[in-house]
């Protein structure tokens, strides 16, 4: 059975909203850290701006074909900049973590992973969380943040059980002997 409506333009139109922010989006901000360099939050608001700019010439249909050029421009600009700046910003939130834990403890494979779905979690919750209130669905922008909480909390519990363990994931089936050996 095939959907009704336009769904392949509601599809593209959802992936063309989500792409920005996602890229916008500091690895300290997503996981409310303070610490954020002046420079990013700047670069950010300015691709909040060009993104708002860019969709509203899109939108408008008596825009000339410079004005709707003129806007992507400033979004691929200002995209490039926090682009430029994420090298730093992926230092400085490793420093972070660096002061709140032994780098011989960052570098295990359980920490590793944890951090790669702790990162991978966030992101994701942050583009819906902007999605949400870009839609103006309060209910869902509380949910999302619930559920962001709850992300944290469970990392935080989970990074400090990591610790206790010394970075060995006790949660982890062990390697069984082989059949028959006593």
């Amino acid at each position: 059975m095939k959907p009704k409506g336009n769904w392949r333009g509601l599809t593209l139109a959802t992936i063309v909203l989500a792409a920005a922010p996602a890229m916008a989006q500091a690895p300290g901000a997503a996981h409310g850290l303070p610490g954020r360099s002046g420079d990013v939050k700047a670069a950010r608001d300015a691709l909040k701006e060009a993104h708002k700019e860019a969709r509203a010439a899109l939108k408008d249909k008596d825009a000339s074909a410079e004005d709707r050029k003129e806007a992507l421009e400033a979004l691929k600009k200002a995209r490039e900049e926090l682009r430029a700046t994420r090298q730093a910003r992926r230092k400085e939130r490793l420093e972070e973590l660096q002061k709140k834990y032994d780098s011989d403890f960052l570098g295990k494979a359980a920490v590793v992973a944890e951090r790669r779905i702790h990162a991978r979690r966030m992101a994701r919750l942050s583009v819906m969380l902007k999605l949400a209130k870009e839609m103006k669905k309060d209910a869902l922008v509380t949910r999302i943040e619930a559920a962001k909480k709850k992300e944290q909390e469970r990392h935080e519990k989970r990074m400090e059980k990591l610790k206790s363990t010394n970075g060995v994931d006790t949660a982890a089936p062990a390697a069984s002997a082989p059949k028959g050996a006593k």
